[in-house]
């Protein structure tokens, strides 16, 4: 298959559209003006008259070889076959397809056939994405699951648990499902359950180092991270977005004192004295 673009540089100053050319003949063919002669020399070299509907079938073939080795269809966007094609961005544009009603009813049978159109138990069933919840929870000692994060069966566990906490802040989880998350340790509030882990690591390196002066380390050494969430909670004093709770939780462990724990770097400006950024 030729892109359309394509292009073949004949001479110095001719230039070949060997992609247009190509399509022009395919269009010439579905309209029954190419000479038979001329129809069986592209035939012979394996023209492909009817473009969309090969690369369609070629897709199809994918699918059924990932839904053999995976046995479900749930294919990412970003996925390229070992092949080279793109069957995430095939399947996108078929589910597309279907939502628009521009699917023949043929391939939507060949696809359903698949149960390329099936959300799947582990998306329906409360039970089971909380006991894959919990099973995350045992490898890997937290209930904080990344966005992105899919486990090996294809659920979406990462998107299930954040459309369940913007569930609870709508108010639309029932006070039974609350509950049962709440056995399992489920975070609700992941921007308060991260504030309170880098607490937590202040304080320990407090106690080892007696001061709050992380960033006196080495940039990109093992506080690396705590460093910059320091200097956001010191971003956000100064902007007077920082409540009071985590203000007086900061200054008791002397955080703001003296103004030296300030880890927000200078640069010296050549014309004139250094300037924060």
């Amino acid at each position: 298959m030729v892109p359309v673009t394509s292009q073949i540089r004949l001479s110095r100053n001719l230039v070949f559209v060997w992609g247009g050319w190509c399509a022009m003949h395919r269009s010439a063919y579905k309209c029954g003006r190419l000479l038979p002669s001329r129809t069986a020399q592209l035939k012979s070299l394996g023209f492909r008259f009817f473009q969309l509907a090969e690369r369609w079938e070629e897709g199809f073939a994918e699918l059924v070889t990932f839904k053999k080795k995976f046995g479900h269809c749930k294919v990412k966007c970003s996925l390229e076959t070992e092949t080279g094609f793109k069957l995430g961005a095939w399947c996108y544009a078929q589910r597309l397809a279907s939502k628009k009603g521009k699917l023949t009813e043929n391939r939507i049978s060949r696809l359903a056939s698949l149960g390329f159109f099936e959300k799947g138990k582990d998306v329906d069933s409360w039970g089971e994405a909380v006991a894959c919840l919990v099973e995350y929870k045992n490898i890997h000692q937290t209930c904080l699951v990344p966005v992105q994060f899919i486990t090996p069966s294809g659920f979406r566990l990462g998107g299930w648990c954040a459309s369940r906490r913007q569930d609870f802040k709508d108010g639309r989880l029932t006070e039974a499902r609350v509950a049962l998350l709440k056995t399992v340790g489920f975070v609700f509030d992941a921007h308060a359950f991260k504030w309170e882990q880098n607490y937590g690591s202040l304080c320990a390196f407090k106690d080892k180092y007696g001061h709050c002066l992380v960033k006196q380390f080495k940039r990109f050494g093992p506080w690396h991270k705590l460093q910059n969430w320091c200097a956001v909670q010191h971003v956000a004093q100064k902007a007077g977005i920082l409540s009071s709770d985590r203000y007086s939780r900061l200054k008791m462990l002397g955080f703001f004192d003296c103004g030296t724990t300030d880890p927000t770097p200078k640069i010296q400006n050549k014309m004139g004295p250094s300037i924060d950024y």
